[in-house]
């Protein structure tokens, strides 16, 4: 990846492997892209996590779960 520039004249070749250039890639669940555009990487995250809660639905109104301490 090539950071600032969409596009890039450069090819890459690792022992006869051409080298890919892209716009953005995940590493570690964190989303990179050329122009260092965290929004994405953020929206993804809102994304997963609201997913998430959304699983615990049950759970949140379940009548058998106290809150008695």
């Amino acid at each position: 990846m090539v950071a600032g520039m969409e596009n890039i004249e450069v090819q890459i070749d690792l022992e006869d492997i051409k080298i890919e250039n892209v716009t953005g890639f995940t590493y570690l669940r964190s989303l990179f892209t050329y122009d260092n555009d965290c929004s994405k990487g953020i929206g993804r995250r809102i994304g997963r996590a609201t997913g998430l809660m959304s699983e615990f639905k049950n759970i949140w109104k379940s009548k058998r779960i106290s809150i008695i301490l």
